[in-house]
């Protein structure tokens, strides 16, 4: 086994197996949700909301949220482009790759079917 530094020996002098260094937990920053005349841009959540841009999405479920990126979103109900539902969009084959976006049922393209 290799050499120990020194900062690792300090470490196990000082701190016993049971006893571990705490981390100081940061503050989330959150843009449009601390601070609504400089809203954050693009999707983001917390534990209880979906936000896009500052405003909260109101059908939006923060637990199976996911950013899809180019503007798109989804969760376990809907698809979302920049905050808005796409109506007929099938959250379960509904893809972004390279900025091609699809479902089952054909190409979308700005919240859009287009084929």
């Amino acid at each position: 086994m290799g050499q120990v530094s020194d900062k690792q020996r300090y470490f196990q002098e000082y701190y016993t197996e049971n006893e571990k260094p705490k981390r100081k937990q940061k503050e989330a920053k959150f843009g449009g949700y601390k601070n609504s005349s400089n809203p954050r841009p693009g999707y983001y959540k917390t534990p209880s909301d979906v936000y896009y841009r500052g405003e909260v999405i109101s059908n939006a479920t923060p637990s199976t949220f996911k950013k899809l990126g180019y503007s798109w979103a989804k969760d376990h109900q809907f698809v979302y482009f920049q905050g808005s539902v796409v109506d007929g969009a099938d959250t379960k084959t509904f893809i972004v790759n390279n900025k091609e976006v699809k479902d089952k049922s054909g190409k979308w393209y700005r919240g859009k079917r287009v084929r």
